[in-house]
């Protein structure tokens, strides 16, 4: 037996070790692949590699859509690709059926935009939120983590030219919707469902997603999305339909700060976090959000049933 199928049996017998691998699979690739796209990147730029892992004021949009690009491919895509191969055809593995359906793809927009209001509400304000006095150096690292962030997608969105928006929302709403979907549900939501209650699965995988993300600001809003995608991709048995909410949820939010640039709104006024949502909004989103996710996932004697995925 070779190490191949040694890898493959394996990795269908042991859910643990096929999650063990995955994430073996993610940090080589930060620790090998990336630092080598950089190196590449850093050539056809023309520019210091060390530049490819600062962003400033003098840092490329393009070289910024790169990094990003290469990012999500090579860290989530490629690691839950191979795990998909190992364990048979990814095609199959993935839940990725031939068979389109309308009734989910349009319940999967309709959902997302109900929960935005809520999602809102429970990010938290970066000028009121303070955490106990005796956490105040990790609050101080918390905020310009943030503010770096905040820095780096105004750098790359303030181009109002329709062609970069276009490049704006392949990488930043339609990458990542694909890249991140096909780890953390497509892989790592269906290995923790065959051994876990569907639930504990989806709340899991919805936390470890919002905490790889790194910005604690958005924790529970990131959970909050994160338990939606995974309930609408248990109750479809279909990655597409999970796919396609997390690419609306990026895009709805590129297009309002796009059109709010186009109006020559600034920046500074579009990221202020004083534009909060207002909290019976929130409220109310929260109780449509939960209502129509019960009545979407409650079993009922049609056709979809059958679709949901189950633990053995």
């Amino acid at each position: 037996m070779n190490l191949f199928q040694l890898l493959r049996q394996n990795c269908r017998q042991q859910t643990g070790f096929a999650l063990i691998l995955l994430f073996f699979l993610h940090f080589l690739a930060i620790l090998t692949l990336v630092p080598v796209f950089l190196f590449f990147l850093s050539l056809g730029y023309d520019i210091p590699y060390d530049q490819t892992l600062q962003v400033g004021d003098g840092t490329p949009s393009s070289l910024v859509r790169w990094v990003q690009t290469g990012s999500q491919v090579f860290t989530w895509f490629l690691p839950a690709f191979l795990i998909a191969w190992l364990l048979g055809s990814p095609v199959k593995e993935l839940r990725l059926p031939e068979k389109v359906s309308l009734q989910h793809f349009a319940f999967a927009v309709i959902i997302v935009v109900v929960s935005i209001p809520f999602v809102q509400l429970v990010t938290f304000n970066v000028e009121t939120f303070r955490l106990p006095s005796f956490f105040s150096d990790l609050e101080t690292g918390i905020h310009e983590a943030e503010s770096r962030s905040l820095e780096l997608v105004s750098q790359v969105l303030l181009d109002v030219r329709f062609e970069v928006f276009l490049a704006n929302a392949l990488v930043f709403a339609i990458v990542p919707a694909i890249c991140e979907e096909v780890f953390f549900r497509g892989v790592l939501q269906q290995r923790l469902t065959r051994v876990w209650n569907p639930h504990l699965a989806i709340w899991v995988s919805a936390a470890i997603f919002s905490l790889v993300h790194f910005q604690f600001y958005g924790f529970f809003s990131r959970l909050v999305l994160g338990a939606v995608l995974g309930y609408l991709f248990w109750r479809t048995g279909d990655l597409k339909v999970s796919i396609l909410a997390h690419c609306a949820n990026n895009l709805i939010s590129l297009v309002v700060v796009y059109i709010s640039l186009v109006q020559g709104t600034s920046p500074d006024e579009i990221f202020h976090p004083s534009n909060g949502i207002a909290w019976y909004w929130g409220v109310l989103s929260a109780v449509l959000l939960f209502g129509l996710t019960y009545w979407f996932i409650k079993p009922k004697n049609d056709a979809v049933s059958p679709n949901i995925i189950s633990h053995e």
